[in-house]
This record gives C-alpha cells, sequence and structure tokens, in this order.
C-alpha cells in the first residue's frame, strides 16, 4: 500500500479526480516489500493490500483504513483490516490492527471478482477529533459478513469494542460501509445488506448518531425503486449493482448519500 501526498495545483477538474493506475515503480515494489519510510505496510508477509477510506483529523493527521488479505488472487486466506495513521505528513505511520475476517464470500455465480464481497473498511474524523470507523467481516471463511462499527479518541492508537450496527438477522450478507462526521458526535454510517426476499436482493441502510456511535437511529432504506432498471424491484436490487457509494453532510446539516 503506497501512500502520495499531491502538492501539485491542479486546474483540470478531470485531473483533480485522476486516480494513480501506472504500474508500481522498481522503488515502489521495494516499498512494499520491505516496509520503506513512507509505505504504512510495514508487514511484507501480507498476501495483497487493498486501500480502504482515508480521512484528515482537524488537527491535520491522516489517517488510511486498508485490507490485508494474506493470500492474493483467491478468496482463501483471512483478511486483516488495518488503520495507518500519520502525524507529521506521511514521514513515520504507526498502524493499528481494527478486525480479522475470514476470507470474502463466494459470489462467483453473478460474475464477481474474488473480493468483491471481502472485508473492508471506511474512516471519519468528527470535529472532535474522534475517528470513527464502519466495516464488514466475517467469522469463518465464506461466511456472511457483518457490518461493525468503531471509534478511536487517540489518533487511531487504539479502538474501541467493536459494535455490531445492523438490525438484519443473522447469516444476512452486509457489505460496502460508508461513514461520515460532522460536528462532536455526529456521526452517520450506511451499507448494503440482502436480508431482502430470502438474500437475494439487496438495500441500503443508513443510520445516524448523536453521541458518536454510543446510541443509533432507526435504520432507514435509501434504496427506494426506480423504474427502467432490470435488477430494481419495489423490495430491493439484485446483482449487478454498484460495490461503491459514500456520504457526505452540507452545510445545513443534511446527509447526501451518492
Amino acid at each position: 500500500l503506497i501512500v502520495h501526498e499531491v502538492r501539485a495545483q491542479f486546474r483540470d477538474p478531470a485531473i483533480r479526480s485522476a486516480a494513480f493506475d501506472e504500474a508500481p515503480t522498481n522503488s515502489q515494489r521495494a516499498a512494499m516489500e520491505n516496509g520503506l519510510p513512507g509505505d504504512p505496510n510495514d508487514n511484507g508477509k501480507l498476501g495483497w493490500a487493498l486501500a480502504g477510506g482515508g480521512t484528515v483529523a482537524p488537527d491535520g493527521s491522516v489517517h488510511f483504513a486498508w485490507a490485508g488479505y494474506e493470500r492474493n488472487g483467491g478468496a482463501t486466506g483471512a483478511v486483516n483490516l488495518f488503520v495507518s495513521s500519520s502525524d507529521d505528513g506521511g514521514t513515520t505511520w504507526h498502524t493499528s490492527l481494527l478486525d480479522v475476517s475470514g476470507a470474502p464470500p463466494d459470489c462467483s455465480a453473478y460474475r464477481c471478482g474474488w473480493a468483491y464481497l471481502g472485508a473492508q473498511a471506511t474512516l471519519a474524523a468528527g470535529g472532535d477529533g474522534t475517528l470513527y470507523a464502519l466495516w464488514n467481516a466475517g467469522a469463518a471463511d465464506g461466511a456472511a459478513e457483518r457490518i461493525y462499527f468503531g471509534r478511536s479518541i487517540d489518533a487511531g492508537r487504539s479502538w474501541s469494542r467493536k459494535q455490531d450496527v445492523s438490525l438484519a438477522p443473522a447469516g444476512v450478507a452486509h457489505a460496502f460501509p460508508a461513514v461520515v462526521a460532522g460536528a462532536a458526535g455526529d456521526v452517520r454510517i450506511a451499507w448494503m445488506d440482502a436480508r431482502a426476499q430470502g438474500g437475494t436482493l439487496w438495500n441500503t441502510y443508513l443510520r445516524t448518531s448523536r453521541d458518536g456511535g454510543r446510541t443509533w437511529s432507526g435504520e432507514m432504506d435509501l434504496s427506494t425503486p426506480v423504474s427502467g432498471y432490470s435488477y430494481v424491484f419495489p423490495e430491493g436490487f439484485r446483482y449487478p449493482f454498484g460495490d461503491y457509494f459514500e456520504l457526505d453532510i452540507d452545510g445545513r446539516g443534511r446527509t447526501h448519500a451518492v
């Protein structure tokens, strides 16, 4: 996992939103293998690292969540969820283990990639500097995964006990977490799960908290049906569907989900 600090002044919106898709350089490969400075992954034994969410706290510290797959190229190994943090612009890093998940559930029948339903984590920083994490993880290899929430009040060095925040029955598949935070204590979370129609249809759910996740609102189903799409039904949506989405809070305190 390589972290870039980009200082250039981009005037072209297309360039500003572009992703880094180039093959890694020799020095980057060495960093990935040996944990060189600037690389928050100092464990070269993990098979594959997939980036999750990132956030910048009010004090300027940066925090990234990422998944370390113990066996790359197939859903057969444990998935270690980490948070790597830096308070000196990326010169040095400290990394904490957030959770360990079993290997991802198999959805190849729907032409999914091997890590499509795999564990991933997202982050947000509140106005008081509290870090919030939302992630999906499974208790066993191939098992349906749940959605968990945690907070850190020491810049990501330690995390609260994880909290299962979904009201879906046990055994329901969960994936694709999203989290955003506002003023102190204001945190909003969303995810997708397949509780509808015996696990064949997915929906997107939102919950909010005013006390940093100690208590939560009820669930709101955001995925109301839209006409003109063969995979969207009044009860939910089926494969294929987008596996990433995002939350934000506007200046009037309203939640926006994309």
